[in-house]
């Protein structure tokens, strides 16, 4: 972690405004990436904020303050005549924050996964191990706030044409 908070909301708002620190795989069924892009991404940042009468608003994500929601909207879109088989999106949880439980969704057929220090992806729930004061090692589940990435491995190839779009949410730490 960083030193000093003002350096690591610093660091928050680096990664929102920068916000392109995801990752997009496709499987070997698919043409050949090296070739010519065949998935147009984009991935955005929203403040959430809730107005008096309990209503979400979103407002794009310049600066960040310390116990601010962020939304990551992370979109693909198949510029293919193809399906693109064996699709993972992954999305980061920046250094200075939290993945918010239960915050991630897709408009997609996908299995949803995090990715805990120390160990593989994982579907929820999600485990760790750790070691007792005796050194005995032993799985224990893992809370949200241990998370440092999330990702979709879509279920379905993603048409010739086709977009997806994939939400998730994390809460800058104080």
């Amino acid at each position: 972690m960083f030193a000093k908070p003002l350096q690591r909301h610093r660091a928050v708002q680096a990664a929102v405004l920068l916000a392109t620190t995801f990752l997009v795989l496709a499987g070997q069924g698919s043409a050949a990436l090296a070739d010519k892009p065949q998935l147009a991404s984009r991935m955005t940042a929203y403040v959430v904020a809730k107005q008096a009468d309990g209503k979400e608003v979103l407002a794009p994500a310049k600066r960040v303050s310390p116990g601010e929601v962020i939304e990551y909207r992370v979109r693909h879109k198949n510029q293919s005549r193809e399906p693109v088989r064996g699709l993972i999106v992954q999305g980061p949880i920046p250094r200075g924050t939290v993945y918010v439980a239960n915050s991630a969704t897709s408009r997609a057929k996908a299995v949803f996964e995090v990715l805990v220090p120390g160990e593989a992806w994982q579907r929820l729930p999600a485990y760790k191990t750790i070691v007792d004061k005796d050194g005995k090692k032993r799985r224990v589940r893992a809370h949200a706030s241990d998370y440092r990435a999330i990702r979709w491995r879509m279920a379905e190839p993603l048409g010739a044409g086709a977009t997806i779009e994939n939400h998730y949410r994390v809460r800058v730490l104080k």
